[in-house]
């Protein structure tokens, strides 16, 4: 660019000469110069100064203009009675940000009194993970929280999370055999779901099929049959089994397939198939003898199912689902 703008310079000083000679004969006239003086001043200022006139790049390496903070509000985790973590994702987009999170008993219309220390994550550009650690919380209550992030470009609120804190002790009725009777439950590790649409007899049992859904049946010499959904919390009566069941009824579902198998129980050999896409029970192959309370069944999947026979007895079954 310099050596152009030379270049250019020299014409300029030649333009006011008359003529130029070469061994005293005139080659180059007045207007010839005023011509070349109008071109190089337009070539100037279309190249020079509109290339910004350092002779540069047009600053496609330049770093990107800071922006305002891009904010995640992540769900909380290490819940207890009294504390939880809060979780968020922030981009500082260029410029140095601060992050804290707003947090307070749910409310409405909904209120942030609370906000935990700023934390400095610098001008990058890429997410970073935030986590906040709060106490002393008021115990069996949801609270309502938000992250928040600020720079020179703006403050951005996240979206609004809520999370529960269980008490220590809490008190809840679960249906025990008849239904005047119930049992206390304490402490953080258990929680009351929907209950069974009937209270259960002796030898009710319960089965997983490994994704949305358990099985269940009552017990106590009836033909109940449930499904609960975990998501829902709820159940729903299925096919009922092909005869009544009683002690030793234990169900089996061998970790894959359509199928669920189950005992028939004291004092029968009946065994059976639930198919789960059909919602319909199928007679199997009985047990070589009645199976009594005290019956159990289980299976490492593939093929065999394990049986014991109960009360009082050595027996031990394998049972072929292929060869049934």
């Amino acid at each position: 660019m310099r050596s152009r703008k030379v270049i250019y310079l020299f014409l300029f000083l030649l333009a006011p000469l008359e003529t130029i000679r070469c061994q005293g004969i005139r080659i180059i006239s007045r207007s010839f110069f005023f011509t070349v003086l109008l071109i190089t001043g337009l070539m100037f200022f279309l190249t020079g100064q509109g290339s910004g006139g350092g002779g540069s790049s047009s600053g496609s390496n330049n770093p990107p203009a800071p922006q305002s903070p891009s904010v995640t509000t992540n769900p909380a985790d290490n819940i207890t009675s009294t504390s939880a973590r809060l979780n968020g994702t922030v981009n500082p987009n260029g410029a140095d940000t601060d992050v804290y999170f707003e947090y307070g008993i749910s409310t409405t219309p909904v209120t942030y009194p609370i906000s935990t220390t700023p934390q400095a994550i610098g001008n990058g550009t890429s997410d970073v993970v935030v986590t906040a650690t709060i106490g002393s919380l008021s115990s069996n209550s949801v609270y309502n929280f938000r992250c928040v992030a600020t720079n020179a470009e703006g403050t951005i609120y996240g979206i609004n999370q809520t999370f529960r804190n269980w008490s220590e002790t809490i008190s809840v009725k679960i249906p025990l055999g008849p239904p005047t009777s119930s049992i206390t439950l304490s402490g953080s590790a258990w929680r009351a779901m929907a209950g069974t649409p009937s209270y259960i007899c002796p030898d009710g049992d319960l089965v997983s099929t490994g994704n949305d859904f358990i099985y269940a049946t009552r017990g106590g010499n009836t033909s109940t049959f449930w499904r609960y959904s975990i998501s829902l919390n709820k159940w729903t009566p299925m096919a009922p089994t092909p005869l009544l069941y009683w002690v030793g009824a234990i169900l089996c579902y061998p970790g894959s397939g359509d199928f669920i198998y189950m005992l028939g129980g004291d004092p029968t050999a009946n065994f059976w198939r639930y198919s789960i896409s059909l919602n319909r029970w199928t007679a199997m192959a009985d047990t070589p003898a009645t199976v009594y309370g005290g019956g159990a069944l289980v299976s490492m999947g593939g093929d065999f199912i394990y049986a014991l026979r109960g009360n009082n007895t050595t027996n031990f079954w394998r049972y072929s689902i292929s060869l049934n």
